[in-house]
């Protein structure tokens, strides 16, 4: 029997088969084989071979990484509250039917993490914010 040389569409093919009797989610195994088609893709572009028999240690000496320059976010520095328009904020929540609830929602929705509102043995708001 003549034995077939593999390439890496081939054994993308493999690949999928195994990821979809492995017990993997059709959109996980979509999604792998989504990049692995970018890569060959790229593989083709650059003039790489796609036979792994053909890779040859020069092929793989140096990174393509090298080119790409690592992204920056922009440091964004957003507004905060004054003590006194906090305290204003929060003095708004006393009509209402639920008052402390309403305090810890004002005091989430102005950027205060989570679970430093959420670990308050005694509502902040006793201690002088309003």
């Amino acid at each position: 029997m003549a034995r077939r040389k593999l390439s890496l569409p081939m054994l993308l093919e493999g690949y999928e088969l195994y990821c979809r009797t492995g017990g993997l989610s059709p959109r996980t195994t979509e999604w792998y084989l989504q990049k692995l088609r970018y890569f060959v893709q790229y593989l083709k572009d650059e003039g790489f071979p796609l036979s792994p028999s053909q890779l040859r240690p020069e092929h793989i000496r140096e990174s393509p990484m090298r080119l790409v320059r690592t992204p920056r976010d922009p440091q964004k520095v957003m507004p905060t509250f004054t003590p006194d328009q906090l305290k204003a904020l929060l003095r708004t929540t006393d009509a209402t039917r639920t008052p402390s609830r309403d305090k810890a929602i004002v005091l989430l929705e102005t950027g205060i993490p989570r679970w430093l509102c959420c670990n308050w043995d005694v509502c902040p708001v006793s201690v002088g914010l309003a």
